[in-house]
């Protein structure tokens, strides 16, 4: 019921917005304020949402769910929204992340001792820092104060969505990444929901992609296995706080160009 509620506080704060994104928005940052999800990233929907508008949203939602108002921050990534929980991100444990470079030509992963790898846990520990020092962040100014130009968005972007593994490349190099992984086959990993009582298609909560032939040894499965289960763990019981049916966790090959994963 409370997302219901939240769904029409967001129709009546955005008058242009359609009731179909509206519930997306409102399920997005119901998730995130309660704890599932350290972000959500506004890559869909009306661009008549602003930061004011984001901002009185999860205000709202916060309120709604019990949750101190001051732990969730609006981020701007290149001009991309995200919605934070700060606490969760300052909880995530980012060691766990795998990183997959995708700048050479054939995707692999960054190990433990790669100086890229150094680098990219520095930016990130720089932005999560300053989201927590500020309600509205400018991200992209944040990696350029911190001299963390060789990190690119997707990368930041992954981690702050708290998705197990996370593109890595140059942020020169993020057009030929990105034709690098359409000629591979991918796998996605997604959790899937429905609201009580719906009957159509489940939608995606939250969904990330990795190469289906990518090497791990048997370090990087066990800390890949460690943030999956992570992430699967976080959104499982947000449903459970939010009175929804238990999320489906769902694997499938070749999706192709899907509409709520990032590269």
């Amino acid at each position: 019921m409370s997302i219901k509620l939240l769904t029409q506080d967001v129709r009546d704060v955005v008058k242009s917005i359609d009731p179909t994104t509206a519930a997306s928005l409102a399920r997005d940052i119901a998730f995130v304020v309660i704890g599932g999800r350290p972000s959500f990233m506004l890559d869909y929907g009306s661009r008549n949402v602003t930061t004011n508008h984001l901002k009185g949203i999860s205000r709202r939602a916060a309120e709604m769910f019990n949750v101190d108002t001051g732990t969730i921050a609006v981020v701007d990534l290149h001009g991309t929204y995200f919605v934070c929980n700060v606490e969760v991100l300052a909880s995530l444990n980012v060691n766990q992340v795998v990183f997959v470079d995708v700048g050479s030509e054939m995707p692999c992963v960054l190990q433990g001792d790669d100086s890229r790898r150094h680098g990219i846990l520095a930016a990130i520990s720089d932005v999560v820092s300053a989201i927590k020092g500020g309600d509205t962040v400018d991200i992209g100014l944040v990696l350029r104060e911190r001299a963390h130009a060789g990190v690119a968005p997707p990368t930041v972007a992954g981690v702050l969505l708290g998705y197990p593994v996370a593109y890595a490349c140059e942020p020169s190099a993020m057009t030929s990444a990105a034709n690098s992984l359409s000629s591979c086959v991918l796998t996605l990993h997604a959790m899937e929901g429905r609201e009580n009582g719906e009957k159509n298609h489940p939608k995606t909560i939250s969904g990330w992609t990795m190469p289906s032939n990518l090497v791990m040894d048997a370090q990087t499965i066990t800390q890949f296995e460690a943030g999956l289960n992570a992430w699967k763990c976080r959104l499982a019981s947000a449903a459970q706080n939010l009175g929804l049916p238990a999320p489906a966790y769902v694997v499938s090959e070749d999706v192709g160009r899907h509409s709520r994963v990032i590269f």
